[in-house]
C-alpha cells in the first residue's frame, strides 16, 4: 500500500527531520507540507531533499497568488537538483482571507489562475521557451529555465474539492489533494477526475489521489480531551475560511448557525460521522487499510503523536 505523511519542522526541525527519515526507512512514499501565513516551506523542503535519498517530497500546498509561476519554477528547479528528481509540486488557490489580508493580493478567478500556473510551470520545467498569452500572465520574450534536469516533467497535484475544480484538476494535473473528502465517495471522485482527463492530451493517464487525514490516537489517558480539541483544529481552520474571524464575522456565523456551542458541536459531529479520524490506540493500521478499500492512492497522514512506535503501526505492506 502507498502511504504519505504531512510533516513540518514544528518546534525542533532536527527532531522533525529525524521523523521524516524514519518514515523513509519504513517505506513511506511521500512527505509534504503546506504553507499558509506561517514560515516559508521551501527551506524545509530543501532540508528534507538533502537529508533523504528515496522519499518523494512536495508542497501541500503552495498558493497561486503570493509567488509568480516563474518564481515557483525557479524554486523547484533548485529543489529538483537537490533531491535528484524526487519533487512534487502541490498547488491550490488558498482562500480570500489569506490571499487578500496576508499577501495583499486580490483573490480573483482561482480556477483560471491555477490553470495558468500549471501551464507556465510545465513549460519552464520542460526547458521550452516561455511564450504565453493568458488572462493573468503574458510573456513573449522566450525565456528558458536552465538547470541540471533529471526529467522534463515534475508531477503537479492540486487541492480541489468543488466539481469544477475537480474536473479541471483531472485535465491539467497528475494528482489531487481532496482535503476532508469522505472515504465512501472516492469512486465518485475518480469518475469526476476521469471526466476532466478525457479533455486532456492524455485521457488515460495515471492519477494519484492523496487525501489529507489528521489521525489522532486516543490512549485512554488524561490527555484524550485535549486531543479531541486538537483534532477539531484542522476542520475549524477551513470552516473559518483559513483566517481569523473578526467580531462582525463571528456574529454573522452565530446568526446563521446558532450559538457558539452549537457550532462547536457541529465541528465534532463532522469529525465523528464523516471523516472518522479519531481512533483508539489499537486501530491505526486497520484505519490505514480502510483507505485502500476506498480506492485511495496515497493517503496523507498528519499525526499528532508521530514517533517511531506509531509509524511502525503504519508501515506499508
Amino acid at each position: 500500500m502507498r502511504l504519505g505523511l504531512l510533516a513540518g519542522p514544528e518546534n525542533d526541525w532536527r527532531e522533525s527531520l529525524e521523523k521524516v527519515q524514519i518514515a523513509e526507512e519504513l517505506g513511506v512514499e511521500f512527505v509534504a507540507l503546506g504553507e499558509a501565513w506561517g514560515k516559508s516551506i521551501i527551506p524545509w523542503l530543501a532540508t528534507i531533499a538533502t537529508n533523504t535519498s528515496e522519499i518523494k517530497i512536495g508542497s501541500s500546498i503552495l498558493n497561486t497568488y503570493s509567488r509568480t509561476p516563474a518564481a515557483i519554477s525557479q524554486e523547484y528547479a533548485m529543489l529538483e537538483e537537490l533531491s535528484e528528481g524526487r519533487m512534487i509540486l502541490g498547488l491550490g488557490s488558498s482562500g480570500a482571507n489569506v490571499v487578500e489580508h496576508f499577501h495583499g493580493v486580490p483573490f480573483e478567478k482561482p480556477l483560471s489562475r491555477i490553470r495558468e500556473y500549471v501551464e507556465i510551470f510545465n513549460t519552464l520545467i520542460s526547458g521550452e521557451k516561455l511564450n504565453y498569452e493568458g488572462s493573468f500572465f503574458q510573456m513573449s520574450r522566450g525565456f528558458q529555465l536552465h538547470y541540471n534536469r533529471t526529467r522534463n516533467k515534475i508531477p503537479v497535484y492540486i487541492a480541489a474539492i468543488t466539481p469544477k475544480s475537480i474536473r479541471q484538476t483531472g485535465e491539467i494535473a497528475d494528482g489531487i489533494y481532496p482535503i476532508h473528502w469522505p472515504r465512501g465517495l472516492f469512486e465518485d471522485l475518480r469518475l469526476a477526475l476521469k471526466e476532466g482527463a478525457a479533455s486532456s492530451d492524455n485521457p488515460n493517464k495515471e492519477f494519484t489521489i492523496a487525501p489529507f487525514t489528521k489521525l489522532t490516537i486516543l490512549d485512554g489517558s488524561d490527555t484524550d480531551d485535549e486531543k479531541w480539541l486538537e483534532a477539531r483544529e484542522l476542520i475549524h481552520h477551513y470552516v473559518n475560511r483559513m483566517g481569523v474571524m473578526d467580531s462582525k464575522q463571528k456574529l454573522e456565523l452565530q446568526k446563521q448557525h446558532g450559538l457558539k456551542e452549537i457550532v462547536k458541536n457541529l465541528f465534532l459531529l463532522f469529525l465523528m460521522t464523516w471523516l472518522k479520524n479519531v481512533r483508539s490506540s489499537v486501530q491505526p493500521k486497520r484505519y490505514v487499510y480502510s483507505f485502500k478499500k476506498g480506492l485511495t492512492s496515497v493517503p496523507m497522514y498528519r499525526c499528532c503523536t508521530c514517533h517511531r512506535a506509531l509509524l511502525k503501526n503504519f508501515e506499508p505492506g
